[in-house]
């Protein structure tokens, strides 16, 4: 029988990058359908820092929970990856994954057009922007915000 290691050599040796990316990023889908349930585990499958570094998923879970199965729009400010457009968007991907009908939105100082896909949208835009914090005023009741 192989160990695991020595099947991750043998594929990385054998195999073209993008097939060996290909698996990478298919092991990640699969686990997240099976924890869509568990924002806990959905940080860990995303390497997002709203588990592990600041412990925040327990909360929204218990806040969230009741509209995960809702179209929501959710807007998140500070996307990450700093000036580069292809890195950042882990909580973006994570929040796409529990909330299945939900459009979800990032907004950032930093262009992040490089991780949007479907139901993910970047903006990009500074939260010291008070025309744009406004916008907050303008939204009708009855939302999270």
């Amino acid at each position: 029988m192989f160990k695991k290691i020595e099947v991750k050599k043998y594929v990385k040796q054998y195999f073209p990058s993008f097939v060996v990316n290909f698996l990478q990023k298919s092991k990640k889908k699969y686990w997240a359908e099976l924890s869509h349930n568990d924002l806990d585990k959905l940080a860990y499958i995303y390497s997002c820092d709203k588990w592990g570094t600041h412990y925040y998923t327990p909360h929204y879970q218990k806040h969230f929970q009741q509209f995960k199965n809702e179209k929501v729009n959710l807007l998140e400010i500070g996307v990450g990856g700093y000036n580069d457009p292809s890195l950042g968007g882990a909580s973006l991907k994570m929040w796409k994954q529990y909330f299945k009908k939900g459009k979800i939105y990032g907004l950032d100082i930093f262009d992040k057009s490089g991780i949007e896909e479907k139901r993910i949208k970047t903006f990009k835009a500074s939260q010291t922007d008070l025309n744009l914090l406004n916008i907050f005023t303008k939204l009708k009741n009855g939302g999270i915000y």
